[in-house]
């Protein structure tokens, strides 16, 4: 259930857990769904709903009008008793389905990029509300050595190669609004200057790939590429990490075209539905894809 928040005029305003505020209306219908959920085949009158909630029943009705009108919730005009629609479960377990195999596909696409570069890959997403970016999936090469990231470590976005390459696509005002608090250091070598910033932005959207050089941790960098959406907008990267000395120019230029790869696969299975990243619903074609930075093998990194 979410906590309570007094307004002004002494009702309470609905916040999730992470302290937002909620669509009231939308909690209320969530709950309901919840509800109808737990009680199986069997389902739940008005009357039972109302209780199990503490809303009028009028306002009950008023929501499960809406839920059947949308076809997510069924009503026995012989009972009166209200169950979620089995269709629509049927349909919602088949898209989770998808969900998973696609998550699967994601994985396989990243440990091939391990297995060929010999270094940590991930896919990572920009976080704007917290200013970071996110681990999102990891594939780890066979062998020792390797940089050990997890799902769900966070780092400033302008310490990792993976939110730089997505910052370098902001327009001028939102690198603006960014960079307003200040820019968090981790190392000496991270950035903390927007002039700085800037121009490192302008670099990677130009050469197609940004870097990380011991900016989130000492010892580590990274080489990442964008991932793209249907419009052609970076929605998140993918980067290859491994232990600073490894990281030359040479190795970059080998990376960079793997990284590519991996970036249109990937692009593929979360964005464009399996079609050619080359041919967008627009008719565009999307931009060449794009890299990160990381611990080693079983350390933690900060990204």
């Amino acid at each position: 259930m979410a906590s309570g928040a007094e307004r002004s005029d002494g009702r309470r305003k609905s916040r999730s857990k992470g302290g937002q505020p909620m669509v009231r209306s939308v909690e209320r219908a969530a709950q309901i769904v919840e509800l109808l959920l737990g009680s199986g085949t069997e389902g739940k009158r008005v009357t039972e709903l109302s209780r199990d909630l503490g809303l009028h029943k009028t306002t009950v009705v008023r929501l499960l009008q809406t839920l059947v009108a949308i076809g997510a919730v069924r009503k026995d005009e012989d009972t009166n008793r209200y169950s979620w629609e089995p269709l629509a479960c049927i349909a919602l377990i088949s898209r989770a389905r998808d969900i998973l195999s696609s998550t699967d596909m994601v994985q396989e696409a990243l440990r091939e990029l391990a297995d060929a570069s010999g270094e940590t890959a991930y896919v990572a997403r920009l976080d704007v509300r917290q200013r970071a970016s996110t681990i999102a999936a990891v594939a780890h090469p066979e062998g020792p050595g390797w940089v050990h990231l997890a799902v769900g470590n966070l780092f400033p976005a302008q310490a990792t190669a993976t939110g730089k390459r997505c910052l370098a696509y902001l327009s001028s005002a939102e690198v603006a609004e960014w960079v307003k608090g200040g820019l968090e250091r981790l190392t000496r070598h991270t950035i903390t200057s927007e002039d700085r910033l800037r121009r490192e932005l302008q670099r990677y959207r130009r050469q197609g790939y940004a870097l990380n050089r011991g900016e989130s941790t000492l010892g580590l960098s990274a080489v990442a590429v964008a991932l793209w959406d249907e419009s052609g907008r970076p929605m998140g990267a993918v980067g290859i990490t491994p232990v600073s000395e490894r990281m030359t120019e040479e190795t970059i230029e080998r990376w960079v075209p793997l990284l590519k790869e991996s970036s249109e696969k990937i692009s593929q299975i979360l964005y464009v539905g399996f079609g050619s990243v080359e041919e967008l619903p627009d008719g565009t074609a999307a931009p060449a894809a794009e890299g990160r930075s990381g611990s080693r093998g079983g350390r933690e990194s900060r990204r």
